[in-house]
């Protein structure tokens, strides 16, 4: 390619609006992802096995509920049309977020206290997870909130900010001697970081946002009452279908396993983060507009559909040939294993990759009712994985082979079927919206 040309086709995506938006983006992300990835070889020198279990076992709860703890109602704040109703979505949000996180946080007290085989501190896990939802029902409605704005450097900055706190405090606890609780406390601190700039550019509506009265949150989510309904509870399925695989590793197998599961599950989500989620912002926003003007986002699905495409496809060759290597030169003798659940999971994650990022198209073109549904059959792949392996007495080899060929499967319909609503128009009020 010629100087000139390449000098054009900078030019042209540095024009392209979408290129700017995920660039913002995904810069700040970049740099958050390399201080997680830069300290995660000092963690598997620094703490036990069982302590980066332990701590992959508190974060079960809050992965699970983390983007169901709004009830849904934060992607409201997105969409909503009348900016006057925005208030009483922001407010619904994040008191709907403060009733789920105790809830939750009293249940993961009940199950560790009673249930748990390895005699985790229940109380300690209990209060972390209390505390880490709440942060994160607050984070996601700043976040949305800033999303509607497209105050894309933003949420770019915070994710850096949370990401250099949560691996220094890790690093620092480490040396210190802290163990498990140390990795909890600098998880938890790390979420805070960043809240007060997120919120600078709705604290002028605070006032307004407080005075919204009861009666009018009722009313607000009695409109909005899919989202609860549809919405929130696929969001929660989906979690659940991934963060119960660590509850099944914790019953089959020995407890070493899931600190190398956790470790792969750590370098694969890196991708996700770094470019899916960042995606998933641009592509609620421009199809959500898309949508409102022409009835379908075609244009936007296809485009932002063979980006992922184009990334997902050399991505998953490298995991595949290179994890197990790279792995034990990264956190020292014995993590290989880490890395050969990497290259297991890895085609699972190239298209849980594309998939998460358009997902929200089925709110968009009014379908929770299909998405739920979907979100139930990737649920069902890990139960399904987890009773063959209990009854044939599998390996984790086989049992994480099961559960990535069977969610592989069940992500490819859900991209097929999400194209063609995306091609459709819609009739009616959208599943979620108001009436």
């Amino acid at each position: 390619m010629s100087q000139g040309k390449a000098n054009s086709l900078f030019d042209r995506l540095k024009g392209n609006r979408f290129f700017r938006s995920l660039l913002t983006l995904s810069a700040g992300t970049l740099i958050a992802q390399a201080v997680t990835i830069l300290a995660s070889p000092l963690l598997t020198r620094l703490f036990t096995e069982y302590e980066l279990a332990l701590f992959a076992f508190a974060l079960v709860p809050v992965n699970t509920f983390m983007a169901s703890v709004n009830g849904g109602y934060n992607n409201g704040i997105v969409v909503e049309e009348d900016g006057d109703r925005v208030h009483a979505l922001v407010k619904l949000s994040f008191l709907v977020g403060i009733g789920v996180s105790v809830l939750v946080g009293i249940g993961s007290y009940v199950y560790l206290r009673w249930f748990s085989k390895e005699g985790y501190p229940a109380l300690l896990i209990a209060v972390f997870v209390l505390l880490t939802l709440v942060s994160f029902g607050l984070i996601q409605t700043l976040t949305a909130y800033n999303n509607r704005r497209k105050d894309y450097k933003t949420i770019a900055a915070v994710g850096v900010w949370r990401s250099l706190f949560q691996s220094l405090g890790n690093v620092a606890a480490g040396f210190a001697g802290f163990g498990a609780p140390g990795l909890l406390f600098s998880y938890l601190l790390g979420n805070a970081a960043g809240i007060r700039r997120q919120a600078r550019d709705i604290r002028p509506e605070l006032s307004a946002i407080r005075a919204t009265p009861v009666r009018e949150l009722l009313d607000t989510a009695r409109r909005n009452y899919r989202y609860p309904l549809f919405t929130a509870p696929a969001y929660l399925v989906n979690s659940f279908s991934y963060s119960s695989v660590t509850l099944f590793i914790e019953a089959l197998f020995e407890i070493r396993l899931l600190a190398y599961y956790a470790m792969s599950m750590r370098i694969l989500g890196l991708p996700l983060m770094l470019v899916s989620a960042n995606v998933g912002k641009i592509f609620f926003a421009d199809a959500s507009t898309e949508f409102q003007r022409k009835g379908t986002f075609r244009k936007t699905f296809n485009r932002m559909t063979l980006f992922l495409l184009a990334i997902a496809v050399p991505m998953g060759l490298v995991m595949f040939l290179f994890a197990p290597p790279l792995s034990r030169w990264a956190f020292g003798p014995g993590w290989e294993v880490a890395g050969e659940y990497i290259r297991i999971l890895t085609p699972m994650f190239c298209i849980r990759f594309i998939a998460s990022a358009v997902s929200p198209g089925y709110m968009i073109s009014g379908r929770q009712r299909a998405d739920a549904v979907f979100q139930v059959l990737l649920l069902a792949a890990s139960v399904s994985a987890f009773l063959l392996t209990r009854w044939k007495g599998y390996p984790i080899e086989t049992f994480l082979w099961l559960v990535s060929l069977l969610k592989t499967l069940v992500y490819l319909i859900y991209l097929l079927l999400l194209r063609r609503f995306a091609g459709r128009p819609r009739t009616g009020n959208p599943e979620g919206a108001a009436a």
